[in-house]
């Protein structure tokens, strides 16, 4: 969880060159510098409180740690990142705790037509795009503004970018709340019709990064999902949506989901969450770990 205090409480400056902290009841944020890319500061907020830590950097807005207590008295990091900016540059980075942009997900042959005109987007995995392109949101360095529990980052995405139409606003919000939550939300505003979606790609591990596959497989995962989008050889969605009643893709009751995992190979789906008419948050998705307890 995310929180940014800045108002009435303690507010510090550290000896230490361009590192400032500050204090408000029961959570603490230190901003320090994590890294130097190109002209750009890249920053890290670390916020904490009685129970846990998490680590955002500006670089593709990234969650890179999110440390809590484990059964055992000690703290385990739940999130798979980096210790450093060099490890987040490299070209087989999967997306570790990024925001995803303009467009999560693939677009077929890296086009898509709107409002009758055909745009040209730039491809970077095969001939389909990726996760907004050779340089999605993920790649990109946020300006941080900070106001008391929150830390907003925002970007500017000019007309044209990775071949997408109109200059696009986007605000992405993390906040760490007193119940030990990490509330991750997003604005945008453009300047023309243009495809938006925009998610964070953390990759969690409850029983703790360094727990491995054994940790990871022990997860119990239930999704509020009947549907799925059938996908072709590409992963790209068909437009057919497929129930999940009978698959290794049925999640409505909890199950382990290592064995799964080892049978199938992994899983790369898209769920159609179930809303049952509802406005506003739904149930989407729970997991749970045994190791972490």
């Amino acid at each position: 969880m995310l929180l940014w205090h800045i108002v009435a409480g303690l507010f510090c400056v550290i000896a230490t060159p361009r590192v400032q902290c500050w204090a408000v009841n029961d959570v603490t944020v230190v901003e320090d510098e994590y890294g130097i890319l190109g002209n750009q500061t890249v920053k890290r907020y670390t916020f904490s409180n009685s129970k846990m830590t998490v680590q955002i950097i500006t670089y593709g807005g990234r969650i890179s740690a999110i440390k809590v207590p484990d059964a055992h008295g000690g703290t385990q990091d739940v999130v798979l990142g980096f210790d450093n900016l060099k490890g987040f540059l490299q070209k087989n980075d999967p997306y570790f705790g990024a925001v995803i942009g303009r467009v999560a997900n693939r677009i077929g042959s890296a086009k898509f037509t709107l409002y009758g005109a055909q745009y040209n987007v730039t491809p970077n995995e095969g001939q389909n795009q990726l996760h907004g392109g050779l340089r999605g949101f993920d790649k990109v360095v946020w300006e941080p503004f900070l106001h008391k529990k929150k830390l907003t980052l925002s970007y500017v995405s000019v007309d044209g970018e990775e071949g997408f139409p109109g200059t696009v606003i986007t605000h992405v919000t993390y906040e760490l709340t007193p119940d030990n939550e990490l509330i991750f939300s997003v604005k945008a505003a453009t300047t023309k019709p243009t495809p938006i979606n925009i998610a964070n790609h953390a990759y969690f591990n409850l029983a703790g990064h360094a727990s491995g596959p054994n940790g990871l497989f022990q997860h119990v995962v239930s999704i509020n999902a009947d549907l799925y989008t059938a996908t072709d050889n590409q992963s790209i969605p068909t437009g057919e949506l497929v129930t999940v009643a009978g698959t290794d893709l049925d999640f409505r009751t909890p199950h382990q989901i290592g064995p799964l995992i080892q049978q199938r190979g992994g899983y790369d789906s898209n769920y159609c969450v179930n809303t049952d008419g509802h406005v506003g948050l739904v149930f989407v998705s729970s997991e749970t770990s045994p190791a972490a307890f």
